[in-house]
């Protein structure tokens, strides 16, 4: 499972302030340089964000449809890009923890808590696209302020199995975060209150779109998926 990226407060300075440089532009406004993300693939883009020594990047992406992670459709700087980082990893040694590595310390168990013999309450519902009315696939699901959660299926149908000693289902009720979207959802809270005895009802999660919901520009965040409990 992949970390997903977003760019949580879009910038919204001029086409008049971008001077065009090989890898995008130059932002006057900001005095930073600004990529062009806008026909890269999630993975392409993950790929460049993880380059040693990166830092913060400010970049112009699109929200339509995603992009065919077509070799012929990268920008020659980021084909050649990618060329060096590949023969710069075939020749160092593999570093403790990629981008996809769970961070230092005891492993999450991947178990559901039914196979690990954990009581548990279940969670569970939908998660739609409002303007269109459509299932979000892929959408993450967490347990606020936790790394804990579930990922959307293909109809947007989630279960999330909560463990009864948890002190959310203690207090009676569970507040949830949604993500979804590479630029094109806003993340949502929701309380779902936890009855006694008694399975919630299931949910359904409406998303509203970002502003500009098309292109956007700005800093891009990298945020890891939910684990399991």
């Amino acid at each position: 499972m992949h970390p997903s990226i977003s760019i949580p407060h879009p910038c919204h300075v001029g086409a008049e302030q971008l001077t065009p440089t090989a890898a995008g532009w130059h932002c006057a406004a900001c005095q930073t340089p600004v990529i062009d993300f806008s026909r890269l693939s999630e993975a392409d883009i993950l790929a460049y964000l993880a380059t040693p020594g990166r830092g913060s990047v400010c970049a112009l992406v699109s929200t339509g449809p995603p992009p065919v992670p077509a070799r012929s459709r990268r920008p020659r700087w980021l084909a050649v890009l990618l060329a060096v980082l590949g023969l710069r990893a075939a020749a160092a040694p593999a570093p403790p923890h990629d981008a996809t590595t769970p961070p230092a310390g005891p492993a999450p168990t991947q178990a559901r808590p039914a196979e690990a013999g954990q009581p548990s309450v279940l969670v569970r519902g939908q998660v739609l696209d409002d303007s269109l009315n459509v299932p979000v696939a892929g959408a993450w699901v967490f347990v606020a302020g936790t790394v804990y959660g579930a990922v959307a299926d293909e109809q947007g149908r989630f279960e999330l199995p909560i463990p009864l000693s948890r002190p959310e289902v203690r207090s009676g009720r569970v507040q949830l975060e949604v993500r979804a979207g590479y630029f094109s959802f806003v993340p949502q809270r929701l309380t779902v209150p936890l009855p006694p005895g008694a399975a919630p009802a299931a949910l359904t999660v409406r998303l509203q779109s970002v502003p500009g919901r098309g292109h956007l520009k700005g800093k891009v965040k990298v945020q890891e998926p939910p684990r399991r409990f």
